[in-house]
């Protein structure tokens, strides 16, 4: 969890910085967004799936 949040942190500074650079590159930067996106409902997605319960999975404390 805390491994591939880190990860997903790094991923969006990466593409903040992406908008600094490619400002005029529009299409590109929507084509990462679209793929950090995804990976990220698949990652919480299997996250989700394997906790036994919502309360093993951290939502609720």
């Amino acid at each position: 969890m805390v491994i591939w949040l880190k990860w997903l942190i790094e991923k969006i500074i990466i593409l903040l910085q992406g908008v600094k650079i490619r400002q005029n590159n529009a299409i590109l930067y929507e084509k990462q967004i679209r793929i950090v996106y995804f990976i990220f409902l698949d990652r919480v997605w299997v996250w989700i799936k394997s906790a036994n319960t919502w309360n093993e999975a951290g939502i609720f404390g």
